[in-house]
């Protein structure tokens, strides 16, 4: 087994503990006082005109780059959320979003879940976009999606829900390590597919949408 699948063993058994952690992230901070002054410091710049590639306003929104993450700010019903990505919206402007969604048949479901299939090389990527998808939905949405697998091929897998975009009526989230890097929109189904950090690209293109920060 190598180290990659052991990641994602390691996930897929953690997720939903870990999710329920992820709720104090509501109130997220940076990991220490200078970051949290650079970012204020940053976002008035930036509102000040003071635009460079690591901070800039996108479609209103302000985002500025700390380490190796993307951050900007997300209001829902009086709440302010701070949400860290791993890219900007400029850097997956040109991933598609195809097919449509049943979006009331989706928002309807008693579940949700995030799938893979676990057989696929490589699932360091797969493990992380999860993680994101994850943080974003719980965090802001109030959504905790299970973890799930499309087959039931390995020991992390024994134990979950072995789901796909076929085989339920809930809502499902399809993670699939391959090209191109897309969305697919189907039914109550969303597929994200890329390879490598390009799957992180496509989560990141699905959540800026989710947030009303692209169309």
């Amino acid at each position: 087994m190598d180290k990659d699948t052991k990641s994602i063993i390691i996930l897929a058994s953690i997720l939903i503990i870990v999710i329920f952690g992820l709720i104090w992230l509501g109130k997220y901070t940076m990991d220490n006082k200078q970051k949290i002054v650079t970012l204020d410091e940053k976002v008035t710049e930036t509102l000040d005109g003071e635009e460079t590639e690591e901070n800039f306003v996108y479609n209103g929104f302000v985002f500025v780059k700390v380490g190796n993450l993307w951050h900007t700010e997300y209001q829902r019903n009086g709440n302010l959320f701070q949400i860290p990505l791993h890219f900007n919206p400029k850097q997956v402007e040109n991933i598609s979003i195809l097919g449509e969604l049943n979006i009331e048949k989706f928002n309807a479901a008693n579940d949700f879940y995030i799938t893979f299939d676990p057989t696929q090389p490589k699932l360091g990527h797969v493990a992380l976009s999860a993680a994101e998808l994850s943080l974003n939905m719980a965090m802001a949405m109030k959504i905790f999606p299970q973890a799930a697998c499309t087959l039931n091929e390995t020991e992390g897998c024994v134990n979950r829900p072995i789901i796909t975009c076929d085989n339920t009526e809930e809502s499902v989230i399809l993670l699939k390590n391959e090209e191109p890097a897309q969305i697919t929109l189907k039914d109550n189904c969303i597929i994200i597919q890329g390879t490598m950090e390009n799957l992180v690209r496509s989560t990141d293109r699905l959540i800026y949408q989710w947030y009303g920060i692209m169309s």
